[in-house]
């Protein structure tokens, strides 16, 4: 038997094997969060991104409404509501921003930053993922549809193992790529990779000295980084080792989110760990809550032959899975309770009764008043109940509703709700055929074999360009026309592919980015007597609002970087100005702006106490710039040479 044969089997015995879907459902809500919140964010900086000037000459297409309907669009996915229509939408806007705009035009192309290589490979899997099986309103949808007074459809739950497999493969060629790079570092070698760039203040926005001071604890966290992104993607399957990948990599990137500004960047990659952790240990955490949690304090009395109330039943019980609220069919239970058993049956069933564990009686408008305040997702609109204005209406709406039912009936032909008398049968992938001799469920397991291996082989070709193995190429005399070959063929494989797959090299926190970074450099507005600092660099020398996420990247490395330039400094930080100017009302037809500085010591061993130094050191002056009579000026040392 072929290989290829060998590994087509391979894959399509892990398709078929299945396993619960709620760990890629966490995954969908805690990812679909962390993309929300890096949208919302260049959202709020549309203008100092796309902007040639902020405010003043406004980006030519339309970012606004693009960036409000991704928005709506990633809801969608985090909530499971039309999910397959949101992946499409948001992959085609992830592409559109992430793959074009910030890498080949002249608008916002500054803004890129090492997240967007993986917001757009998992914008492209999300398409194809089963991510609405567990916790969604499509789930909810299909069940309410094909749900009747004989019938209750459950929808299916499981997906294949493939789906997580996926995702693991995903991290670990990001792991994998890095190190090809972390290998070559003087900084990761010696054991600084973690300590150097979390004890520059300009690259930090909190002081973790009480761990930095620690250097036999920071020297193991640089090697287990090492080690970790080194063994990852070849343990991380061991069952026995699979805890210990699990925990480091969480608390990785944790740490990642808080030492450094770009907590999205960390954020997305603890969610991905989300989707790796098994099902099965959330379902053990689920379970030990719910045997703590005590009997359901209300008890829901439905006429099992209406409709609508079966379908009320369904979508409060999805949403309270049986903590709080039991139901029962008045039809057969009602008399076996001695609050309600004198009551007649006509009145229970005209009017919706429910006792409280107190023993406490409700009807009417007053039950579904206690049952929305009992699950958590009805809880905001069971609080504006309690207002007397807004319970009176609801008591006419739902005496509308009862005085309708009870002139009518309610049966599967008169209630709200369509009739859907037949049982959903879900339809084998394997009997839908797309050819004579091929079916659906052959091409899935094909498409999915030739993409992994695809996956594999294009980041096999990223690697070729690394450091390490440019170093490698040149130790055994490989000639430079070849050399040349590799590099160029592997930067023309990722120009090709990164817009809509966002394959690329992951060269992150290396030496270059921080080695000989000597210098902070903040803005000021002179106030009246008052001096501003710019929420970029705030007055302590660590990042403040403005330089977290894209434009941390942005400022730290392309207005103000390591080899600082007066004029790229003012030419790119007027975007900054504009907009803070913008936000805070300040005319800058006449405005004037200092620009202050400190030195940072960039040592090639540990020290003690590196950043808290970096940080008490005193601001000094490096000029000003700003606007007189509506023309712009700058007046910047050259602070390289004074360091010199």
């Amino acid at each position: 038997m072929s290989w290829p044969t060998k590994y087509y089997n391979f894959i399509k015995k892990l398709y078929e094997q299945e396993e619960s879907g709620l760990a890629l459902a966490l995954f969908r809500i805690v990812y679909g969060i962390v993309v929300f919140a890096e949208v919302l964010q260049i959202f709020y900086f549309r203008h100092l991104i796309f902007d040639p000037i902020p405010y003043v000459q406004e980006a030519s297409f339309m970012v606004h409404p693009m960036l409000i309907i991704w928005l709506i669009s990633i809801v969608f996915i985090t909530i499971g509501l039309f999910t397959k229509k949101a992946t499409i939408i948001n992959y085609l806007f992830t592409v559109l921003f992430l793959g074009f705009t910030f890498q080949f035009t002249g608008q916002g192309n500054d803004f890129d930053y090492h997240v967007d290589k993986e917001l757009i490979p998992v914008a492209f899997l999300l398409m194809f993922m089963p991510i609405s099986r567990r916790l969604s309103f499509d789930n909810l949808l299909e069940k309410i549809k094909y749900s009747n007074t004989k019938y209750e459809h459950s929808p299916k739950k499981t997906v294949s193992s493939l789906n997580y497999i996926v995702l693991i493969i995903a991290a670990g060629l990001i792991y994998f790529d890095s190190i090809f790079y972390k290998l070559y570092s003087p900084m990761w070698l010696d054991g600084l990779g973690v300590w150097l760039p979390s004890s520059l203040p300009w690259a930090t926005w909190l002081d973790l000295s009480f761990i930095l001071n620690q250097e036999y604890l920071i020297r193991f966290l640089g090697y287990l980084t090492l080690f970790f992104q080194l063994t990852y993607i070849f343990f991380v399957w061991i069952k026995k080792t699979k805890v210990f990948y699990l925990l480091v990599g969480i608390g990785l990137h944790i740490g990642i989110a808080l030492a450094f500004p770009i907590p999205w960047f960390a954020l997305a990659m603890v969610a991905l760990y989300v989707g790796i952790i098994p099902s099965a240990f959330y379902m053990k955490i689920y379970n030990k809550f719910l045997k703590s949690k005590k009997q359901p304090s209300l008890t829901f009395y439905y006429d099992q032959n209406c409709p609508l109330c079966n379908r009320l039943r369904v979508i409060v019980q999805y949403f309270d899975n049986g903590r709080n609220i039991l139901f029962l069919p008045v039809q057969q239970e009602a008399h076996k309770n001695e609050l309600l058993k004198n009551i007649p049956m006509q009145e229970l069933l005209d009017n919706v009764y429910s006792v409280d564990i107190k023993g406490n009686i409700f009807s009417g408008i007053d039950t579904y008043v206690k049952v929305l305040n009992k699950v958590w997702i009805f809880k905001p609109l069971g609080l504006l109940l309690y207002i007397p204005f807004i319970k009176s209406i609801g008591a006419k709406i739902y005496g509308y509703i009862a005085k309708h039912r009870i002139t009518y009936g309610c049966t599967e032909e008169t209630c709200a709700m369509p009739n859907v008398s037949s049982m959903y049968v879900e339809q084998d992938d394997s009997e839908i055929k797309i050819l004579q001799n091929l079916d659906l469920k052959t091409v899935k397991i094909f498409s999915t074999a030739l993409f992994i291996f695809w996956l594999v082989f294009s980041q096999i070709i990223m690697i070729q360009s690394s450091l390490l193995m440019n170093h490698i190429y040149t130790k055994v005399n490989v000639p430079e026309s070849i050399l040349k070959y590799v590099n160029g063929g592997a930067s023309l494989y990722k120009i090709i592919f990164y817009p809509f797959t966002g394959l690329s090299q992951h060269a992150v926190f290396m030496d270059y980015h921080f080695k000989n970074y000597n210098h902070t450099i903040a803005i000021t507005y002179q106030d009246k007597n008052k001096e501003v600092f710019l929420p970029i660099i705030n007055e302590k020398g660590q990042a403040s609002w403005y330089g977290t996420g894209r434009q941390w990247v942005n400022y730290s490395f392309r207005v103000s970087n390591k080899n600082f330039d007066a004029k790229q400094y003012a030419e790119g930080v007027q975007k900054y100005i504009y907009f803070w100017a913008y936000k805070n009302n300040i005319n800058l037809t006449n405005a004037k702006f200092n620009v202050k500085y400190k030195y940072n010591e960039v040592p090639d061993e540990w020290e003690k106490d590196l950043l808290k130094n970096g940080l008490n050191k005193p601001w000094q002056e490096a000029g000003t710039l700003g606007w007189k009579d509506g023309e712009f000026y700058y007046d910047i040392a050259d602070i390289e040479s004074q360091y010199d």
